[in-house]
Protein backbone atom coordinates (compact mmCIF):
# COMPACT_ATOMS: atom_id res chain seq x y z
CA UNK A 1 0.00 0.00 0.00
CA UNK A 2 2.35 2.61 -1.11
CA UNK A 3 -0.38 5.88 -0.28
CA UNK A 4 -0.02 4.74 3.55
CA UNK A 5 4.03 4.83 3.51
CA UNK A 6 4.06 7.94 0.58
CA UNK A 7 1.20 9.84 1.96
CA UNK A 8 -0.40 9.97 -1.61
CA UNK A 9 -3.34 8.27 -3.23
CA UNK A 10 -4.56 7.86 -6.50
CA UNK A 11 -6.19 10.47 -8.23
CA UNK A 12 -9.30 9.06 -9.22
CA UNK A 13 -9.84 8.46 -5.68
CA UNK A 14 -11.03 11.88 -5.23
CA UNK A 15 -13.84 11.48 -8.09
CA UNK A 16 -17.48 10.28 -7.30
CA UNK A 17 -20.83 10.68 -8.51
CA UNK A 18 -23.29 13.05 -6.10
CA UNK A 19 -26.73 11.66 -6.01
CA UNK A 20 -29.81 13.69 -4.55
CA UNK A 21 -31.84 12.53 -1.61
CA UNK A 22 -35.32 13.10 -0.58
CA UNK A 23 -35.69 14.44 2.69
CA UNK A 24 -38.86 16.45 4.24
CA UNK A 25 -41.01 18.60 2.00
CA UNK A 26 -38.41 19.58 -0.91
CA UNK A 27 -35.32 19.28 0.50
CA UNK A 28 -32.79 17.68 -0.65
CA UNK A 29 -29.18 15.96 0.69
CA UNK A 30 -26.31 15.13 -1.13
CA UNK A 31 -24.67 12.12 -0.77
CA UNK A 32 -20.83 10.77 -2.75
CA UNK A 33 -20.99 7.95 -4.29
CA UNK A 34 -17.06 6.70 -4.67
CA UNK A 35 -17.61 4.64 -7.58
CA UNK A 36 -14.04 4.08 -9.18
CA UNK A 37 -13.01 1.29 -6.91
CA UNK A 38 -13.35 -0.95 -3.77
CA UNK A 39 -10.47 0.18 -2.42
CA UNK A 40 -11.48 3.69 -2.14
CA UNK A 41 -14.52 2.82 -0.20
CA UNK A 42 -12.45 0.77 2.63
CA UNK A 43 -9.84 3.34 2.54
CA UNK A 44 -12.52 5.95 3.19
CA UNK A 45 -13.85 4.08 5.86
CA UNK A 46 -11.10 3.07 7.28
CA UNK A 47 -9.85 6.71 7.64
CA UNK A 48 -13.02 7.67 8.93
CA UNK A 49 -12.92 5.48 11.82
CA UNK A 50 -9.77 6.26 13.01
CA UNK A 51 -10.25 9.83 12.80
CA UNK A 52 -13.53 10.12 14.59
CA UNK A 53 -12.21 9.59 18.11
CA UNK A 54 -9.88 12.89 17.58
CA UNK A 55 -13.63 14.67 16.35
CA UNK A 56 -16.07 13.64 19.11
CA UNK A 57 -13.38 15.83 21.59
CA UNK A 58 -14.00 18.63 19.28
CA UNK A 59 -18.17 18.53 19.14
CA UNK A 60 -19.86 19.97 21.77
CA UNK A 61 -22.67 18.78 23.38
CA UNK A 62 -24.90 21.52 22.28
CA UNK A 63 -24.36 19.78 18.37
CA UNK A 64 -26.60 17.00 17.27
CA UNK A 65 -26.78 17.70 13.39
CA UNK A 66 -24.60 15.11 11.65
CA UNK A 67 -23.81 12.69 14.96
CA UNK A 68 -24.64 9.23 14.72
CA UNK A 69 -26.82 8.89 17.83
CA UNK A 70 -28.09 12.30 18.27
CA UNK A 71 -30.95 14.01 16.35
CA UNK A 72 -32.23 17.56 17.02
CA UNK A 73 -34.60 16.88 18.98
CA UNK A 74 -32.05 16.02 21.56
CA UNK A 75 -31.35 19.93 21.07
CA UNK A 76 -35.15 20.86 22.05
CA UNK A 77 -34.63 18.50 25.14
CA UNK A 78 -31.68 20.42 26.43
CA UNK A 79 -33.41 23.64 26.51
Amino acid sequence: MPYMVYGKYAQDWTTGIICPVHKKGNQLEGITLLTRNTVCKIFSNILFERFKPYTEGMIGDYQSGFCAGKSTIDNIHSI
